[in-house]
């Protein structure tokens, strides 16, 4: 059950009796009357609304009345706007927006749901989620929710037949009685609270009593904090006339030594004169400049006897057309080594019926495979073979020409070789062309079998 009662001076008191009924949180006006957007939100039991006079309270009473009873509501537009609202939040997630245009009638949007063409009527749903419509007693009508401020507290104003008529039919009869009992109960709280804070207060009293020497003891406090400030500036000055003191002594150390130093020099005799000095200064020099020349000649001639002589120059035309024979060699591998990849890249063919011919050219492929591998490996160290030196013994030479003949002979012997595995190869391709004719069609997938494809990367399927 909820109350909106005037108190003094204009100010209004909201009360919220839950019992089985929802309570407003929140209340919104919009454009209403003086409020050109204003919120509040209701604590649970009692809300207060003070301020000083046409500051706008009264217009929330007079808005929640409209809301419920859907009641004059021609006045309540704020100068210059067109359109104003009313909007409630429950505590049980409902939402009820009431507004009106300026020209137009109320409308009600009840979560999400608009009702309109009321014609001063409210929606059934509105009182079934406030439940703050009037009270029907045979022919008449209360409103126990709202008190105007100029009217008398509910029923004053009444006959004492009317008032017995309703509270003699009135279903809510129990409720101003269980209001009743909850203001009584919440004095007793207050009072309750009343007598706990009085005790807190002075329980708090007698304890600043006790603290009330802190003031005293805090100014000594400063005052220690400044001496000791001024112990700590003293200390310093100490550190630092002790560092002067010390550094006094060393400078005072330093004088005696240097005093001792001076009496006993002053005791020593000067050394002889020379009659003539120049000449002795000119000996000396031209000593110097032979002893430097004699170094410079002595690492020189050391340097030059680690020196080989240099070899005669014989006829290179062999060493080059064995270098260029050696080259080319060593592109024809490289063309092979890339002719090997290709062949390696080849994926292995879809599973015949008839394999045993594919399983020998295999069988060959990979004996002639590694029998390349092994030329290759021997005509590595070509790529090791560095200029020939030139000498004066004609037998390392000659020793050199006659590895390049052996290496020649073995570059001719991998050539042959190599001319096997490019016959065998050859061979391998026919024999695979071969092997395409009669197999047009790829057994795996149906597909058409091409040469180029297989020694591409192999036969691609779908």
């Amino acid at each position: 059950m909820s109350l909106a009662w005037p108190i003094f001076d204009g100010t209004y008191r909201i009360t919220w009796i839950t019992a089985e009924r929802p309570v407003i949180k929140r209340i919104e006006l919009v454009n209403f009357m003086s409020h050109e957007r204003t919120v509040i939100e209701p604590s649970d039991g009692l809300t207060v609304l003070i301020g000083p006079n046409n500051c706008g309270k009264s217009a929330f009473v007079a808005a929640l009345q409209i809301l419920c009873h859907n009641a004059k509501s021609n006045y309540v537009l704020r100068h210059g706007e067109k359109k104003c609202e009313i909007i409630v939040e429950t505590d049980d997630g409902h939402v009820i927006q009431w507004s009106r245009k300026k020209s137009g009638s109320p409308k009600y949007l009840i979560d999400d749901q608009e009702f309109d063409r009321l014609k001063g009527g409210t929606p059934d749903e509105l009182h079934e989620i406030l439940k703050l419509g009037k009270v029907a007693c045979e022919k008449d009508q209360f409103d126990v929710h709202f008190g105007e401020q100029k009217s008398p507290v509910f029923l004053l104003n009444d006959s004492g037949k009317a008032s017995a008529q309703f509270f003699a039919s009135s279903s809510d009869a129990i409720r101003l009685v269980e209001m009743q009992d909850h203001h009584k109960g919440k004095v007793r709280d207050a009072k309750r609270d009343q007598a706990r804070l009085t005790a807190e207060k002075n329980r708090i009293s007698e304890a600043l009593e006790h603290l009330s020497p802190l003031t005293e003891i805090e100014s000594k406090l400063v005052e220690c904090e400044s001496k000791f400030a001024e112990i700590k500036e003293l200390e310093n000055s100490i550190e630092q006339a002790e560092i002067i003191i010390r550094a006094i002594q060393d400078v005072s150390l330093n004088l005696l030594w240097h005093e001792a130093t001076t009496e006993c020099l002053s005791a020593i005799s000067p050394p002889p004169s020379l009659d003539d000095e120049d000449h002795l200064a000119g000996h000396i020099a031209t000593t110097s400049g032979v002893e430097m020349i004699y170094s410079q000649s002595t690492e020189s001639a050391a340097a030059l006897q680690r020196l080989t002589p240099l070899p005669e120059m014989q006829d290179l035309n062999a060493p080059t057309e064995l270098v260029e024979s050696l080259q080319a060699s060593g592109r024809t591998l490289g063309e092979l080594s890339a002719l090997k990849d290709a062949l390696l890249s080849l994926q292995s063919p879809p599973t015949i019926e008839n394999e045993s011919t594919l399983k020998t050219l295999v069988t060959q492929f990979n004996n002639a495979e590694s029998a390349w591998a092994i030329r290759a490996k021997k005509t590595s160290v070509l790529d090791r073979l560095k200029a020939s030196p030139e000498f004066d013994d004609q037998s390392p030479l000659q020793s050199l020409l006659q590895r390049s003949l052996e290496i020649t002979e073995t570059v001719s012997a991998a050539d042959k070789s190599i001319a096997a595995i490019e016959s065998q190869f050859e061979s391998l391709n026919s024999e695979l062309a071969n092997w395409v004719k009669e197999n047009p069609n790829c057994p795996t997938c149906g597909g058409e079998t091409k040469v180029d494809q297989l020694l591409a990367g192999g036969h691609q399927h779908d």
